[in-house]
């Protein structure tokens, strides 16, 4: 049986030429948590998977809660 990769999330802001990094894990719950919090703060974050970013429509939809 092979080992099963984890995807990395990294929660990131830009601001002109400046790439602020607010989170980086393993953990999707964590990511979603600070995405949201971003969004909610007005930032306006990306998300990388895998070093591959997202458009904010991936991320949005990436991000929801499961169920909702």
């Amino acid at each position: 049986m092979r080992k099963q990769t984890l995807p990395c999330y990294e929660v990131f802001t830009r601001k002109g030429e400046t790439e602020n990094m607010h989170c980086t894990t393993f953990e999707k719950e964590k990511a979603r948590r600070s995405y949201h919090l971003h969004r909610a703060l007005g930032h306006n974050p990306g998300l990388r998977v895998d070093g591959q970013e997202l458009t904010i429509t991936e991320a949005d939809r990436l991000m929801q809660k499961k169920g909702a």
